[in-house]
């Protein structure tokens, strides 16, 4: 496993991050940021950094969590996940061709 790690990192380069970065602010949909209170690896200024470069999002932070927010507290990301995206009426069904 440690090996398969290694080669994933040496492969990532930072260039397609810094790529896709740069369209960031040109994303004009909102955007939610659901951010780990205990994340020792991804610190809450990487949240803030990510937000300001998005013209309408909004960060979140999920209290007793680490890096995988789903699996430390799910039903907190999935309440916030159904606060932030609107309802919708269901599609009708399409009508058969006769």
């Amino acid at each position: 496993m440690r090996r398969d790690v290694r080669k994933v990192l040496r492969g990532i380069r930072p260039r397609y991050t810094l790529e896709a970065a740069e369209l960031l602010p040109g994303f004009h949909k909102p955007v939610l940021i659901a951010w780990a209170d205990r994340d020792r690896f991804f610190p809450r200024e990487h949240a803030d950094r990510l937000a300001k470069l998005l013209p309408d999002a909004r960060v979140e932070t999920i209290a007793d969590s680490r890096t995988f927010i789903s699996l430390d507290q799910p039903a907190k990301l999935a309440e916030l996940i159904r606060g932030f995206v609107p309802a919708r009426e269901p599609a009708a069904a399409p009508k058969a061709a006769r």
